[in-house]
């Protein structure tokens, strides 16, 4: 739990740093949490990792049912609202697998987590549009 706390106050200071004018650029601050962040970073448990793959394993299953049925029942109403949700439904679909790929036992080094969080945030680009488009 002290790290927990240290991380906290790290974080306050930096960002107080930032705000009372001290020469900290922003990926100093940036660095620095990355840094706190690490210090507490633990490695997950085979035991823990069987978990995490059985839970993505049946997340994939209920996603490609779930997007398929949704997907084809836009298809039969013409109904944007379930189009949307199947949409959604698939990039969560993709979603499910990279998080599968990334606790996959070749997978476990850092340029897997990068490459895993920028799918991530590639799909979160490709939701914000479908959102903002269908928005009322």
């Amino acid at each position: 739990m002290s790290d927990q706390k240290g991380l906290t106050r790290g974080i306050l200071d930096v960002f107080c740093s930032l705000f009372n004018g001290t020469p900290h650029t922003p990926w100093q601050a940036e660095r620095a949490i990355i840094r706190l962040m690490a210090s507490i970073l633990q490695i997950p448990t085979p035991d823990t990792i069987r978990r995490i793959q059985r839970i993505q394993a049946i997340t994939i299953v209920w996603m490609t049912v779930e997007a398929a049925v949704s997907l084809s029942a836009a298809w039969i109403a013409s109904s944007p609202a379930l189009l949307a949700f199947g949409g959604d439904s698939a990039i969560e679909l993709i979603s499910a697998i990279v998080v599968l790929w990334r606790f996959r036992g070749h997978s476990v080094q850092e340029h897997a987590e990068r490459r895993a969080a920028r799918i991530a945030g590639g799909l979160l680009f490709v939701l914000a549009p479908m959102w903002l488009r269908l928005r009322p």
